[in-house]
Formats: C-alpha cells, structure tokens, sequence
C-alpha cells in the first residue's frame, strides 16, 4: 500500500536519485552493472545464511557504489545524492 501511496508522493524521484544522484552516470557500465550485482547477490547471501535482516534494494545500492568506487575512486560519488539515499535508509 505504502509503494502505491509513495508514488503519489515522490514520483519517480527515487529512481532519479539512484540512476543520476548517487555515482557519475559517465563510468557505469556493464561492468559496474554486474559488479553491483554480484556484491549485492554476496551480501543478500551472507545475511541469508546468518539470519540477520537485511534489503535487497539496500544491498543494490550498496553494491552500486562499491562498484563505482572500484572502478573509478571515491571521485566518481555525488555526495548530495549519496547522502540523502544514505539518510532515508537509516531512517528505514
């Protein structure tokens, strides 16, 4: 219900955040792709077997900026962005 709600809300802000306010749209490739995706699958995996509560968006967005700061340093972050993803999922 809250996801259908968030909608009337936030738009597709969220999804521009994350494609355009995290990391510099200029060095994801497919290879950051499927970096993102590996760190979030090791993640979701290591929670999964320890029982710890976790999110798989959560682990997605983690694993994207894992993967750009492999391949491009800390420069390729946005911080605004980064910081205002980071603060909504502490208040998750």
């Amino acid at each position: 219900v809250f996801n259908i709600i968030a909608i009337f809300f936030f738009q597709l802000k969220v999804a521009s955040t994350i494609g355009k306010g995290t990391i510099d749209p200029a060095i994801i490739d497919h290879y950051v792709i499927f970096g993102a995706l590996v760190g979030a699958v090791f993640w979701n995996l290591v929670t999964w077997y320890f029982g710890i509560p976790s999110s798989s968006s959560h682990a997605l967005i983690g694993g994207l900026v894992g993967a750009a700061v492999a391949k491009a340093g800390t420069g390729a972050l946005i911080s605004s962005g980064l910081m205002w993803t980071i603060s909504f999922i502490v208040l998750s």
